[in-house]
């Protein structure tokens, strides 16, 4: 037997392993298990992004309704609120969003309205918005719906001379 420092002992390791069998049973359990997170992460972040989309695009409209109103303009035909919610709506593709969604506040008088010149005004809107994943509609109750408000505030503009 050798000895110093760079002796070895060499001892063959006997494994008793079974015959090659096949493994692609657990392949194809793997292989579904993996797919089936991968679609559910899929699944869920789109659902997240339709989330942020809707929010997002509500908020553009409720801004673009609150500098229209500011103006103090009317559209053909409208009266004020009816023009600001026209407004709100041509901003808001893809969204039903009815008179009721849509209110008006004149914070100056401290009462519902869209105001006249100089009051200053938020405009708020209010949208249902329903997950479609189970997992994460789960996690919100109500069967994955959820309400979202949007609100904006700005003076209206004095009255032209």
């Amino acid at each position: 037997m050798a000895t110093g420092r760079h002796a070895s002992v060499y001892t063959p390791r006997v494994t008793n392993r079974p015959t090659r069998r096949s493994s692609r049973g657990q392949a194809l359990v793997e292989t579904a298990i993996s797919v089936l997170l991968l679609v559910m992460c899929t699944a869920t972040i789109i659902d997240f992004g339709r989330f942020f989309w809707s929010l997002l695009t509500v908020q553009n409209g409720v801004t673009q309704g609150t500098r229209f109103a500011v103006t103090n303009q009317l559209l053909d035909g409208l009266g004020r609120d009816d023009s600001i919610r026209k407004a709100i709506r041509e901003a808001t593709p893809g969204f039903a969003l009815g008179d009721d969604d849509i209110v008006f506040y004149n914070v100056s008088k401290g009462g519902p309205g869209s105001g006249g010149p100089r009051d200053t005004i938020r405009v708020t809107v209010e949208q249902e918005f329903q997950f479609l994943t189970p997992l994460v509609a789960d996690l919100f109750g109500d069967g994955g719906s959820i309400r979202f408000r949007v609100s904006s505030t700005m003076q209206n503009e004095p009255d032209e001379f």
